[in-house]
């Protein structure tokens, strides 16, 4: 067990280290206020806001800004991206 972790490449990534240049990514109208609150309807778009409920829970389009980092950008995951982590794989 412990050659075969000891070979294994691996790559984090910064779920909760979040940085505030997300709040700056078009289309986000609102970064505080949820999307959906109990007893009072949905918000005319979701894609507009960071946050889906009270809880903290986030939207589609945040989540899809974290997933697009994570799979080839830069800031969220260390040493590596999931892209070139996949690509190491295959050398």
């Amino acid at each position: 067990m412990n050659l075969i972790s000891s070979n294994l490449i691996r790559a984090y990534i910064h779920v909760f280290d979040v940085s505030p240049d997300i709040f700056l990514c078009p289309g986000f109208t609102n970064i505080s206020k949820p999307c959906y609150e109990e007893g009072i309807t949905l918000c005319a778009n979701r894609k507009e806001y960071y946050f889906w409920d009270k809880h903290g829970h986030t939207t589609e389009a945040a989540l899809k800004i974290y997933a697009d980092d994570s799979f080839s950008g830069s800031k969220l995951c260390f040493p590596m991206n999931m892209s070139k982590l996949a690509l190491s794989y295959l050398r």
